[in-house]
């Protein structure tokens, strides 16, 4: 028999949209060494309902230079961290849950659902797809060689 713990509260009223931007918490039942804690994402893919899982890239402060499969926004999407560089790691992708979704604030403590820009999501989009070319070609047996 296994265990299994109860579902988290829903936080979110509305189904998360493409580029939209949510806190997750990735410390609900992860196992070490996952992702964990709670993170900015960034949604690349919508449930299209709350019932259905969402696919979604995280966001770092921790410096990501040199990484090829991490990126710089040139606005943080956060508006209580503005003045600081967010990263978005597009190689590791997540299938979530709404419930480990929740909308930031603002400084007046508002919920806020800011969005990333189109150029933005774009240089997400293809470092995303870098990052499973590598993943998928790598699982691929070799061909043989000609002789």
């Amino acid at each position: 028999m296994s265990y299994k713990p109860p579902k988290p509260p829903l936080r979110i009223d509305s189904v998360p949209r493409y580029a939209q931007v949510y806190w997750c918490d990735f410390s609900i039942s992860n196992v070490l060494p996952e992702f964990d804690d709670v993170h900015p994402v960034i949604v690349i893919r919508s449930g299209q309902k709350l019932a259905n899982p969402h696919i979604v890239v995280p966001m770092t402060t921790v410096d990501h230079t040199g990484d090829h499969y991490a990126y710089a926004l040139p606005v943080n999407p956060n508006p209580k961290r503005h003045e600081t560089t967010s990263w978005v790691l597009c190689n590791h992708i997540y299938t979530v849950a709404s419930e480990r979704l929740f909308p930031l604030r603002d400084r007046f403590d508002n919920r806020i659902y800011p969005k990333v820009g189109d150029e933005d999501m774009h240089q997400v989009g293809r470092l995303v797809r870098l990052a499973l070319r590598r993943i998928i070609e790598a699982s691929l047996p070799r061909p043989p060689d000609d002789d």
